[in-house]
């Protein structure tokens, strides 16, 4: 399963910008995580592979949003192929009703798998924790009835 546009990586462009960046963040100081997310920024899977891997032998720690796109076998694949990198956590790479998936997931690679966002009561979140499915919880407080629920 592809969350990409066909058709829309160029390598040696997603190369340049990645190392551009990664330049930029050290010439000005910034130490902190950086965010990529297929969803939000249209990058096909080989590419976000290409930017992670130029932005990690930089230095640069790097937290991953799937956008839910991919199945459990296409999220495990990915997994593997971020793992050499060192990433921070792949957030969201299944869909939230997928519970059996991201614990298999989780059991498939050692890097933290983040979710939770789409949730909207407690017990998806227990549930989310109990099957030991993610190790980031993201509760977001539009969704779940506030700060006290």
């Amino acid at each position: 399963m592809t969350c990409s546009k066909i058709g829309s990586f160029n390598e040696a462009h997603i190369l340049a910008v990645s190392q551009a960046v990664a330049e930029y963040r050290k010439a000005q100081g910034i130490d902190g995580p950086m965010f990529l997310g297929i969803d939000t920024h249209a990058l096909s899977e080989p590419a976000l592979v290409s930017a992670v891997e130029v932005l990690a032998a930089n230095g640069v720690e790097v937290m991953i949003d799937a956008g839910q796109c991919w199945d459990t076998k296409s999220a495990i694949a990915m997994a593997r192929r971020f793992e050499p990198y060192g990433i921070t956590w792949l957030e969201e790479p299944l869909r939230p009703d997928n519970v059996a998936g991201y614990a298999e997931l989780a059991r498939a690679t050692p890097i933290r798998i983040a979710a939770g966002e789409a949730e909207s009561e407690r017990h998806s979140y227990t549930r989310l924790m109990d099957d030991g499915a993610i190790d980031v919880v993201q509760i977001d407080p539009t969704r779940t009835g506030g700060l006290t629920e």
